[in-house]
């Protein structure tokens, strides 16, 4: 079974060798990577994660957003809200994601697989899009929760 460790190698691993594919898979591995492509998909995936939940970004929101990657969700969702806590288990991949340099933006390297740094009701969304998938176990589901405040 895959520990804290090993997934954080995996993911340094991926971010060092091949980030924007690891977090957005289509094409080949090989493929030269169409950026304006790969940022629009972020786009289009915020989107439809607003149509789908309802949720409707005030400028004072807090967003929590778990496994942020290279931050392709994150630089669309910052614009729109008051603060996006950014949490990620690679470093490698927060690297990437700060270079977006967005001033409302808190990069955070993950605390394991849990969520005891992010304070309850201390956000109006929390989110983690195609992430969960890449835990190694149900064991590490998140240990903790968090509750977010009415949108």
């Amino acid at each position: 079974m895959s520990t804290e460790q090993s997934s954080k190698a995996f993911w340094n691993k991926a971010a060092a060798d091949n980030p924007y594919y690891y977090v957005s898979s289509y094409g080949s591995y090989d493929a030269t990577r169409n950026m304006e492509d790969f940022w629009a998909s972020g786009r289009a995936t915020w989107s439809d994660i607003k149509r789908v939940t309802g949720y409707s970004p005030v400028h004072d929101h807090v967003v929590i957003e778990i496994g942020c990657g290279v931050g392709r969700l994150t630089r669309v969702i910052a614009p729109e809200v008051g603060r996006v806590v950014a949490l990620d288990i690679s470093d490698g991949m927060l690297e990437i994601a700060r270079r977006a340099n967005f001033p409302n933006v808190d990069f955070r390297v993950a605390s394991g697989f849990t969520l005891d740094t992010v304070p309850d009701l201390s956000a109006n969304l929390a989110l983690g899009y195609c992430v969960f998938q890449h835990l190694p176990s149900t064991a590490a589901r998140p240990r903790t929760s968090v509750r977010c405040t009415a949108y």
